[in-house]
């Protein structure tokens, strides 16, 4: 059986700081709790901004890999 080694396409997204990646999961929690109070859809919110209803969704989980021009969108749509 072949074993591979798969490396994350990034460094820093294989090893994260802790503390960043604490405060992108809070701030995705964050826009979720902002985009519920308003009663959007994560495809609504996608449609506003340009973008599909996944990378929303990956915006408020705290994902690294998603663009900065995601969560800023976001903050500026929700706000």
């Amino acid at each position: 059986m072949a074993t591979t080694n798969i490396k994350p396409r990034s460094a820093l997204l294989a090893a994260m700081p802790y503390q960043i990646e604490v405060n992108l999961k809070t701030l995705g929690r964050n826009l979720r709790i902002a985009r519920l109070r308003r009663n959007l859809t994560t495809a609504e919110v996608g449609e506003k901004i340009g973008t599909s209803r996944y990378a929303i969704a990956d915006a408020e989980k705290g994902k690294p890999s998603t663009s900065m021009a995601i969560y800023a969108a976001l903050m500026w749509h929700t706000a």
